[in-house]
């Protein structure tokens, strides 16, 4: 089967043998089949200048095609900045799609009204200045945020993130950098209004086109946060896998720097950069991918440049830091505690408390209620006087306020903590005087200072290895992405937890162990007079055995 570019396709005996006038007409021709056959073609036949060599426009291209051919109806593309992906993903894709389709209505979104509107403005720009592709603009459609074609029902409308949506269904949607920067990227207020303006406004703005070809939405962006629109939507919809997720979403997302070659959709080498627009050597752009990690921070870098929010090494918590225990028999069958460092002590040493952070929500994002249960061991015969902190169990669930008095007592009950400390904020005053009533042993736990503050003891002795974590427990995974990911995690609950117990041993001092009574041993009777003659106190005129001196 022949295509219908190869069906106008001559050869060069052919092209030889038509008229001047008719090769010019020819290679016009191909020219316009060449623009109408993707976004990336029509950009270079409206600036050759255009990079279309590069192969992380080439990549995007292939996918824009399959999202207006509604191949792919659900299309996320993370790309680092200065990747042109907002000139071909809107500016190009754009004109190019009512090009293609004039009977289909466009939706342009971005973080702020001002923006949305100069892209659309660009876009209807491209479209007067190209008639040739058979579509001009409603002469009575002058505003830059909704304008319309001429003889045919296309449409665009631009509005910011969070704006209103007038008009009727939309056929494309494009929603490029919904997060304006870090401060809105790291407010929980903020992504809660865009991710409500998502699924209660735009979501219900979608529509078929008129032949049937299925509506496709098209998010283009950096990742801020984990917890953004795009986390969000991938938390509760997921990928796309065309036997068990068929509504999914399909995610492309291009590192600036190659992290796995088996992953890579570009085909490069580890730790090869990301070609961008401007031609550079890889060394070059290797050097300046490494003077925005520096100036960014790790953090920043991880998420903008890598499409991790989560840097893989951690931030304020780092993964080289993260010891672990495991329980083991000993001699007659005692149960022991054994640490990744080499120590090892008796389960019956340990002293048991717990920590308590409290939320009240049963909603998808609200925050959870966490009990950490953890063990304080000493070593005093190695000459050790480094107490280890150990992290028990972890009991994580959304639950509302009237079902924390039983959440939290069966916790406490479970382990037969020593006692269980609870977070003052919000419900805790409540809900400790209610357990202490019932004689539970509950002390109230500090909520002062930020959370990085209150952290800060946590990650010092983690560094330290003075923190464990039970190895192959079945919450290490959700705990450890947590830490690792804090503070741009969606939750920072069980940070919390972690904070307090560690402020507890540390800082508190309640779970160190006083030091032994000595013995009642003649040789301590004698050691204990000798101290009071060296002191210069009033020592007892007889010794303890020898009598009078």
């Amino acid at each position: 089967m022949t295509t219908a570019s190869e069906e106008l396709w001559l050869s060069d005996e052919q092209l030889s043998a038509l008229s001047d006038e008719q090769r010019a007409e020819y290679l016009r021709l191909m020219q316009y089949r060449s623009a109408l056959a993707s976004p990336l073609g029509f950009a270079k036949y409206d600036d050759p200048t255009f990079p279309t060599h590069l192969p992380v426009l080439q990549l995007m291209d292939r996918y824009l095609v399959a999202a207006a051919e509604g191949r792919i109806q659900r299309l996320m593309l993370f790309l680092p900045p200065r990747t042109a992906k907002s000139e071909l993903g809107i500016k190009k894709l754009v004109p190019w799609y009512l090009m293609r389709y004039p009977d289909r209505g466009v939706l342009i979104s971005a973080y702020g009204a001002t923006l949305a509107r100069d892209h659309s403005h660009a876009a209807r720009a491209l479209v007067a200045e190209h008639p040739e592709f058979g579509i001009t603009l409603d002469p009575t459609s002058k505003a830059l945020d909704r304008w319309q074609l001429a003889n045919s029902p296309g449409f665009v409308v631009a509005t910011g993130v969070g704006g209103a949506i007038v008009g009727r269904g939309y056929s494309l949607a494009i929603i490029d950098d919904p997060v304006k920067g870090a401060d809105d990227a790291y407010s929980a207020r903020q992504r809660d209004r865009i991710d409500n303006w998502y699924t209660g406004t735009l979501s219900h703005r979608f529509q078929a086109a008129r032949d049937g070809t299925p509506w496709s939405v098209v998010m283009i962006m950096t990742r801020w946060h984990e917890d953004d629109l795009a986390g969000r939507i991938l938390s509760r919809e997921g990928e796309f896998h065309p036997e068990f997720n068929p509504d999914g979403w399909t995610v492309v997302s291009v590192p600036a720097i190659c992290k796995d070659p088996l992953t890579d959709l570009l085909g490069r080498k580890e730790g090869e950069p990301l070609q961008r627009i401007v031609d550079v050597s890889p060394e070059r752009a290797t050097r300046e991918y490494a003077m925005e990690l520096k100036t960014a921070g790790s953090r920043v870098f991880s998420a903008l440049f890598q499409q991790s929010p989560t840097a893989e090494e951690g931030t304020f918590f780092k993964r080289e830091h993260i010891h672990e225990f495991w329980t083991d028999l000993g001699v007659g069958d005692r149960q022991l505690y054994r640490l990744d460092d080499g120590r090892v002590a008796s389960v019956d040493s340990a002293r048991v408390f717990q920590t308590v952070d409290l939320a009240a929500s049963l909603r998808e994002h609200a925050d959870f209620t966490v009990v950490g249960t953890w063990a304080v061991l000493e070593f005093p015969e190695g000459g050790s006087d480094r107490p280890a902190l150990l992290l028990l169990d972890v009991r994580r669930a959304r639950v509302e306020g009237p079902d924390h008095e039983d959440f939290v007592l069966s916790a406490h009950r479970q382990h037969n903590a020593q006692y269980t400390g609870i977070d003052t904020g919000s419900f805790g005053l409540t809900l400790i005087q209610m357990l202490q009533r019932k004689g539970v042993p509950i002390i109230p736990l500090e909520n002062d200072g930020d959370k990085q503050a209150r952290a800060i003891t946590a990650s010092v002795r983690m560094k330290a290895g003075d923190i464990f974590f039970r190895r192959d427990a079945p919450w290490r995974d959700d705990w450890d992405a947590e830490l690792l990911s804090f503070p741009l995690s969606a939750h920072d609950d069980q940070v919390d937890v972690l904070s307090y117990a560690a402020r507890e041993l540390w800082e508190k001092g309640r779970l160190r162990a006083r030091s032994p009574q000595a013995p009642d041993t003649p040789v301590t009777r004698h050691r204990a007079w000798v101290r009071s003659l060296l002191a210069g106190r009033d020592a007892p005129q007889a010794h303890p055995t020898l009598g009078k001196w």
